[in-house]
C-alpha cells in the first residue's frame, strides 16, 4: 500500500460514512485518485466490511461470551467443514480458527438464557467424540484497539465523539423501522443514504434523524471498516493475559495499548481465568514476541500469566447479531 492508501484506511477506521468528498478534504488529495484508491481497497479485498461500533445491550444482547474449543482425533478437512457448519449459526458472530492450546474460538451472542443454551449443545452436539475441551468466558466487554497496524507513515486523524460514552445496560426503544435500519447497516454501513431510505420504508430527512438518534443514544458509538490483514500480508495472534482482577492495571493496559501498540486491533475483556485477551496484527511471530515482551515488561508484577494462539483464519467475523433476532419481542 502506498501512502494515500494508509491515509484513507485511517481516516476511515473511525469514520466510515464520510463521503469520498469529504475524505479527499481530509487526507489532501486530489477526489480522483482518492475514489478510484476508496474503490481497489474494497474490491481487493483489504477492507472487508462498513459496520458501526454498537453497543450490544442496546439491540437487546444480555449475554455475550467467548466459547473456546479443543479437538482431537479430526483432520484438517473435518474441522474446516464443522467450523463452517458452526459459521451457519446466527447467534455465533465471531467464528476463527485457532492453533494452540483452542482449536476454535466463537463469540456467542444472545438476549435469551435458552438460546446460549441451545446454542452451546449445539456447539458440543456438532463437535461430537472429537471435543477434547469446552472452554466458556462470560464477556465483561469487547472493544477496538489502535488498529493501524499498516500505518507506514506519521499521520493523525483528530476524531473527537459527538456525545460522550455512556455504557448502556439495557436495550433502547426501537421500532420496526429501527429495526431494518440497524440490520442493513450491519451487513454495509457504507449504504447510500437513498438506499438505506428505501430499504426501511423513509424519507431521507427521517432517516437522518434515526440516525443521529442512534449516536446520542449512544447505541452506535462511530462508523469503522473490518481489513483483512492477510490480504495485507499480516498474521493475527491472540494473547491472553491473567492480571489477577487487578482493574487498575487493566485500564492501564488497555491505555497503554491504544496509544502505543498500532498492532493491537482489538480485545475482550472476560470474566475468569483469562481477563484480557488482545487480538495483534503482526508481519511474524518474532514481532508477536517481541510485542509481549514489552507488555511483560511493563507490566511484570501484574501480568502473573499469559498465552499465545495464532488465529489460522477467520471463518466469520460479524459487527453483531441480526437485530431482529436479539430485540425483546415484548
Amino acid at each position: 500500500m502506498d501512502v494515500i492508501d494508509q491515509k484513507i484506511l485511517t481516516v476511515l477506521i473511525k469514520n466510515a460514512r464520510v463521503s469520498t468528498l469529504e475524505l479527499a478534504k481530509i487526507i489532501n488529495h486530489n477526489y480522483p485518485t482518492v475514489l478510484n484508491k476508496l474503490n481497489k481497497l474494497i474490491e481487493n479485498g483489504v477492507i472487508r466490511t462498513f459496520y458501526p461500533i454498537l453497543q450490544f445491550p442496546g439491540i437487546g444482547v444480555r449475554r455475550y461470551m467467548g466459547i473456546y474449543l479443543k479437538l482431537k482425533d479430526i483432520s484438517e478437512q473435518e474441522q474446516a467443514k464443522l467450523i463452517k457448519d458452526l459459521a451457519k449459526n446466527p447467534f455465533l458472530i465471531h467464528v476463527y480458527e485457532l492453533e494452540g492450546a483452542w482449536n476454535i474460538f466463537l463469540l456467542l451472542t444472545t438476549n435469551y438464557i435458552k438460546e446460549a443454551r441451545d446454542t452451546m449443545d449445539l456447539v458440543k452436539q456438532r463437535c461430537g467424540e472429537s471435543l477434547v475441551s469446552f472452554i466458556l468466558m462470560p464477556t465483561f466487554t469487547i472493544s477496538p484497539l489502535n488498529r493501524k497496524f499498516f500505518l507506514e507513515i506519521d499521520f493523525e486523524v483528530k476524531h473527537e465523539d459527538k456525545v460522550p460514552l455512556v455504557h448502556l445496560e439495557r436495550h433502547v426503544k426501537l421500532d420496526e423501522k429501527d429495526i431494518k435500519i440497524l440490520d442493513c447497516l450491519r451487513l454495509n454501513a457504507k449504504i447510500p443514504l437513498d438506499d438505506l431510505a428505501e430499504a426501511s420504508g423513509l424519507q431521507s430527512s427521517a432517516l437522518i434523524y434515526r440516525l443521529n438518534r442512534y449516536i446520542k443514544l449512544n447505541l452506535i458509538r462511530y462508523f469503522s471498516i473490518d481489513i483483512d490483514p492477510e490480504v495485507l500480508g499480516y498474521s493475527q495472534y491472540l494473547l491472553f493475559l491473567n492480571l489477577q482482577g487487578n482493574t487498575q492495571a487493566k485500564e492501564s493496559l488497555i491505555k497503554y495499548l491504544k496509544e502505543n501498540v498500532k498492532q493491537a486491533y482489538h480485545y475482550f475483556e472476560y470474566i475468569g481465568h483469562w481477563e484480557i485477551v488482545v487480538t495483534f496484527c503482526v508481519k511474524s511471530r518474532q514481532e508477536m514476541e517481541e510485542i509481549k515482551n514489552e507488555i511483560m515488561n511493563k507490566f511484570r508484577e501484574q501480568i502473573k500469566n499469559h498465552e499465545i494462539l495464532w488465529v489460522k483464519k477467520r471463518y466469520k467475523f460479524d459487527p453483531y447479531p441480526e437485530v431482529r433476532l436479539v430485540y425483546p419481542k415484548n
